[in-house]
């Protein structure tokens, strides 16, 4: 009677296994997906850091703009071009020139693999937007 048991339930395992596997592929590509989206804004935060730097240092150059550009595209050279906005924009905070800084955003729009996760955002397509800024005074 022990025997017939063991020989009834031997395939509970595979049936539980088959009901957890797509939770745990979804899982597994939700961890990719996170992963991605830090690599990528850890890249756009360094590239506006660059950007807002060299912006910094060579305010003086006439055409500052387009090289602050490269500058910031030089390190979002692995990203999607068509996906990411850069703009740069000079607050004159003081008459005298003291406290005169340079703002620089990147936005990016980063495309998920799995859709659960821009559902969970409330967005229809795969899409999340990803921006940094990076603020820095006019080196004078």
């Amino acid at each position: 009677m022990n025997i017939k048991r063991k020989i009834s339930q031997a395939g509970q395992s595979l049936v539980e296994f088959a009901l957890l596997l797509p939770i745990l592929v979804l899982f597994l590509m939700v961890i990719f997906d996170l992963g991605r989206a830090a690599y990528y804004y850890s890249a756009i935060n360094n590239a506006a850091r660059e950007g807002a730097r060299y912006g910094a240092v060579r305010w003086y150059d006439a055409d500052r703009i387009p090289k602050i550009r490269v500058a910031v595209e030089r390190l979002t050279a692995a990203l999607n071009a068509d996906q990411i906005d850069i703009s740069s924009i000079y607050y004159d905070m003081d008459v005298d020139g003291k406290d005169d800084i340079l703002k620089v955003t990147v936005t990016y729009q980063f495309q998920t693999a799995t859709p659960i996760i821009s559902r969970l955002l409330g967005q229809a397509d795969n899409t999340l937007t990803l921006r940094s800024q990076a603020t820095m005074r006019l080196e004078r």
